[in-house]
């Protein structure tokens, strides 16, 4: 977690991420949207009466790991204010056999499931959002099973932009996601069906339409040497490529405000990037 201390009250605000997965402890970026900080807590105690961080108020910042198993090592390289969100690939590993991989979403579940019923359903929802854009960067991942998880990805953003900071039914919609891929490729029959996910048969004929990528929030891709990838190329909400100007056109037609002028009013729109490595 980063977390950002307000001088207004006595709660620190905190925005959860999971440091991708990474064969050779690469550095990673995420990006967090102001918004994002929306954890307040003090000494361990939940804000339960509406509380919230006043940006312009920060006066402490923090860097919290959370629930790491065993021997780690987490450097941080560097924590940016930035003006206009950003997209950062995630980093591509080998996602081994079917087996290894149906073991990482169990995996997955374990530790995901764990926080949730923890009550930190932020870090749940992180969790699972790094780990199933790592099969979807990964090469050794079947189409049919990408383009499951492509739906389920998109899906959550869905709920998130009509719903807001709707985080039990994010967190289980990514969850039916991983559950789907499981009975997948066990060759069994789904225990729940969403009429937004693909069918296997279904799946097997798509194509995949996202792209991995370490944080959900929409923007100017970038790689982790913070260069701008080039020719404008965004990654949209829904895992998309296009350019900047497609983007905003999408935008202003669908009654939205363009990416840059939703962030760059004013230094309290600003958001955070965070790269670091972990190793474990």
């Amino acid at each position: 977690e980063l977390s950002f201390g307000d001088a207004t009250s006595q709660y620190d605000f905190s925005s959860s991420f999971a440091v991708p997965l990474s064969a050779n402890a690469n550095i990673s970026s995420v990006y967090l949207p102001m918004e994002s900080f929306d954890r307040g807590t003090f000494i361990g105690f939940l804000c339960r009466d509406g509380c919230s961080l006043d940006p312009s108020k920060i006066d402490s910042l923090s860097v919290y790991v959370l629930f790491q198993e065993g021997d780690f090592e987490v450097t941080i390289h560097s924590i940016e204010a930035v003006r206009e969100p950003r997209a950062f690939p995630t980093p591509i590993i080998d996602a081994g056999t079917s087996q290894d991989i149906a073991t990482l979403l169990q995996n997955t579940i374990a530790s995901g499931g764990g926080l949730y019923d923890k009550s930190y359903v932020e870090l749940c929802i992180a969790i699972y959002w790094s780990v199933l854009n790592t099969l979807v960067a990964s090469p050794e991942v079947p189409k049919s099973v990408k383009a499951v998880l492509c739906a389920g990805l998109e899906r959550a953003v869905e709920i998130q932009n009509i719903d807001g900071v709707n985080e039990p039914a994010i967190a289980w919609a990514l969850r039916y996601t991983i559950d789907a891929v499981l009975a997948d490729l066990n060759g069994s029959e789904r225990s729940i069906v969403e009429s937004w996910l693909p069918t296997k048969a279904e799946a097997d004929s798509m194509e995949v339409n996202c792209v991995g990528r370490t944080s959900v929030a929409q923007g100017i891709l970038y790689n982790e040497e913070g260069n701008d990838v080039g020719g404008n190329m965004t990654v949209s909400a829904t895992g998309w490529y296009s350019n900047k100007e497609d983007m905003e056109e999408r935008a202003t037609s669908a009654g939205h405000s363009s990416v840059s002028n939703k962030w760059i009013a004013s230094f309290v729109a600003w958001s955070w990037l965070v790269a670091a490595a972990l190793h474990t």
